[in-house]
């Protein structure tokens, strides 16, 4: 049972991290309603034990009570998120989503290009997730135009050239 509980606590500071911005409690019992999780009751109960241990932060304003993820609430989430599933993971998006609430992209792209010692360019392409780097890949090319195009394919293609490494590198 404990377990479980926790679980629905890891759920609230995911929910609360994909977020762009604060939520309010009711938004967050019912995302555990209406995916039939658990009971409000549990729901809220949750809330407030994490918010006890500051890993969530309440602000509340004359007639609201918004909840955002404290620092502490984001590393406890980077070290436990694995223990979410995917499945529930897709459902909190599509919860946000259907309530016009914009989350956070899962993560982050870089690119950039600089000019080498030797006269060639350098294109810096990076996969960022949760503030860990998945990725980085650094292309020497001779042009810096050469350098810009591969800088400006890497939005398109940053995820089929990780797939592609990590399917090659894993034989």
């Amino acid at each position: 049972m404990a377990q479980i509980h926790n679980l629905y606590k890891l759920i609230i500071l995911y929910l609360l991290d994909i977020c762009d911005a604060p939520l309010s409690g009711m938004i967050i019992s019912e995302f555990f309603l209406e995916y039939n999780y658990t009971t409000y009751i549990s729901a809220r109960n949750a809330l407030g034990e994490l918010t006890d241990s500051n890993f969530v932060s309440l602000n509340t304003t004359y007639n609201d009570s918004q909840y955002s993820i404290t620092e502490s609430g984001r590393e406890i989430l980077t070290y436990l998120s694995e223990r979410i599933s995917d499945e529930t993971k897709a459902e909190a998006k599509a919860y946000l989503s259907s309530l016009d609430i914009s989350s956070k992209p899962d993560h982050l792209l870089e690119a950039d290009y600089t000019k080498s010692v030797n006269g060639n360019y350098e294109a810096i392409c990076k996969i960022i997730s949760a503030d860990k780097q998945i990725l980085s890949l650094t292309l020497s090319v001779p042009s810096s135009k050469a350098a810009q195009t591969i800088c400006e394919n890497w939005k398109d293609t940053s995820s089929d050239i990780y797939y592609t490494l990590m399917d090659m590198l894993l034989k």
